[in-house]
């Protein structure tokens, strides 16, 4: 999804032929829907937080591209290298967007610019779901993987103790979603 250069979309055509990839979508607007400051201190705020999902979802399918992309190239990409894209391709950075959404005015616009800034809570989060989401029978790769999670649970409860860029009840539901991570 997307438009400058965000895709290659010859390279998204041979990944829906050859079955990389199920589908795509394409953002077919001349110029970018514009979002206005004043809506931010609407009592119904829609705009605002919907241009953030739609700029994470943009995030997370440029994600999802890039490891179809190396699937059908057969790349083995470094494990950092990995983690660096799938740590955007995982849905929970995605979800923790949403449940902001969800949250009306409780979620600020400085809540939605804290998110955006990848604080290591948010980094954490997504660690957490895309080491979750990879963890395979492999004994010794699960042992690997459960002390990443484990020094991600560390790092979100520290960061959860120290930030206070942001209000609790934006922080609780940040923790909030890290239990449904199991």
């Amino acid at each position: 999804m997307g438009r400058g250069g965000l895709i290659d979309e010859m390279e998204m055509v041979k990944c829906l032929v050859h079955g990389v990839i199920g589908g795509a979508g394409l953002d077919v607007f001349e110029k970018e829907p514009g979002v206005s400051e004043e809506l931010f201190g609407l009592d119904n705020d829609v705009m605002s937080p919907h241009a953030a999902m739609v700029a994470r979802f943009k995030i997370g399918a440029k994600a999802n591209f890039d490891l179809a992309k190396w699937g059908l190239v057969a790349h083995v990409p470094s494990f950092r290298e990995y983690m660096e894209v799938g740590e955007e391709e995982i849905v929970a950075c995605l979800t923790l967007e949403g449940i902001f959404m969800s949250m009306g005015k409780t979620a600020t616009k400085e809540a939605y610019e804290w998110r955006k800034s990848r604080p290591k809570l948010v980094k954490a989060l997504c660690i957490k779901g895309r080491v979750r989401n990879d963890i395979t029978g492999y004994e010794e790769a699960i042992r690997e993987l459960n002390k990443i999670v484990a020094d991600a649970d560390k790092t979100l409860n520290e960061e959860f103790l120290k930030t206070v860029a942001v209000g609790r009840g934006v922080l609780k539901a940040a923790m909030h979603y890290k239990k449904s991570i199991k």
